[in-house]
């Protein structure tokens, strides 16, 4: 059976993840963007990728406590998920938000989508 504090505390930690992040790209944002309605989509990304990336990291112990004390977490699942969304962000969406955030924003958006998947 899982430990109950073990599962408490990777959720407090994601949560906290998620704020920190939150909280660090509102206060590193460029003066321009300053405005939370402008680019609110790509920040959204912003904040998955970097919490994301800091969850792999935190997993490292979990794992290595999980496997000591038997908690009976299945860590093989927890693992392939965080992979797969982390490959899925770096090669899908990552590129096509990029694209997409910088091409001229007078264009249709029909147009628009178009040419970001040329290019991606």
């Amino acid at each position: 059976m899982a430990n109950g504090f073990i599962i408490i505390a990777t959720i407090i930690l994601s949560i906290l993840c998620f704020g920190v992040v939150g909280y660090m790209v509102i206060l590193y944002t460029h003066p321009d963007e300053k405005d939370i309605k402008s680019s609110i989509v790509y920040k959204v990304f912003v904040v998955l990728g970097f919490t994301g990336g800091i969850i792999q990291i935190a997993m490292i112990p979990l794992d290595i406590e999980n496997t000591r004390s038997d908690y009976g977490l299945s860590m093989y699942t927890a693992w392939t998920i965080i992979l797969i969304f982390n490959a899925v962000m770096m090669v899908l969406i990552v590129p096509f938000m990029l694209f997409f955030y910088e091409t001229d924003s007078d264009v249709a958006f029909v147009i628009l989508l178009n040419l970001v998947y040329a290019y991606c």
